[in-house]
Order: C-alpha cells, then sequence, then structure tokens
C-alpha cells in the first residue's frame, strides 16, 4: 500500500490575517490528514508550545501567518525531536526569519519524500537506521552551530 503523499501550503498561501485557535487546529489537522502518525494539535498542546517560546504568541487571540508556519513544523518534528532542538530549529537567530525556515523546511520535506518515494525497496531497518543517522546528525549540528 502506498501512503498517501502530503501536500503542505507554502508561506504564501498561508492567510496573512489571523486566525483563531479553533482555526489554526483545522488548518494544521487539514494539512497532515494523510500522514495517520502525525498527531492533531490540541489547544492545549497549542498553548505550551506559546509558553515555551516555540511558537510566536497569538495577538488580540489570533495567530500570524509565522506562527501557522512554526505549528506546521512543530506538529510534523515533535515526532523525533526535543523540544530545545525544536526552539533551535525554528528561532536559529536573528539572520533567519520564519518565512525562510519554512520554505526550507518545505523543500527538504519535498527532498527527502521524493527520495524515500523512489527508492521503495528500503526495508523498515534502513528507515530506522537513516532515521537515527539523520537524528544523531541534527542534534551534532545544533549543539556546533544552532543558527545552521
Amino acid at each position: 500500500m502506498e501512503k498517501q503523499r502530503i501536500t503542505l501550503p507554502t508561506w504564501h498561501e498561508l492567510p496573512d490575517f489571523g486566525l483563531y485557535l479553533d482555526q489554526v487546529i483545522s488548518l494544521t489537522t487539514q494539512a497532515y490528514a494523510a500522514d495517520p502518525a502525525v498527531a492533531p494539535l490540541t489547544a492545549g498542546m497549542i498553548n505550551s508550545y506559546v509558553k515555551s517560546g516555540l511558537v510566536d504568541r497569538p495577538d488580540k487571540k489570533k495567530y500570524s501567518r509565522a506562527a501557522m508556519a512554526q505549528l506546521l513544523m512543530v506538529s510534523f518534528l515533535k515526532q523525533t525531536s526535543s523540544m530545545d532542538s525544536l526552539r533551535s530549529i525554528l528561532h536559529p537567530g536573528e539572520e533567519k526569519d520564519t518565512e525562510a525556515i519554512y520554505g526550507q523546511f518545505l523543500r527538504a520535506y519535498q527532498e527527502v519524500s521524493a527520495f524515500l518515494d523512489s527508492h521503495p525497496e528500503l526495508s523498515s531497518l534502513e528507515c530506522a537506521l537513516a532515521a537515527a543517522l539523520c537524528q544523531t546528525a541534527c542534534e551534532k549540528r545544533l549543539e556546533a552551530d544552532p543558527t545552521r
């Protein structure tokens, strides 16, 4: 059975006006509906991400385009990354803004997905090993230079 590919919105496809919490939950749930491994976000999770500094605070209860992009990234990356790692990835420094980071996330997602789609012969063991090696490489890069 072939896994259905997720199609995430580009930066310019994200609403450029604020969304309320229930609308943000709906947007992230729809984005990852094709992948049952990505658990839907709850209001409590989003509030926790905001309090911990992972996601930008809402303005008058409305979440910005940047916050929506951050939540889309957190939704997927929380499966394998710690909160500290996510904070370093999403907020690496002043030289990178959320639009650039989200664009990099989308490009990397598409490239890795295309690689996996073009290599159906990879076993579960090989996929697990690749995931572990990538996680280790990510942690080493974050330790060496969190802005990378």
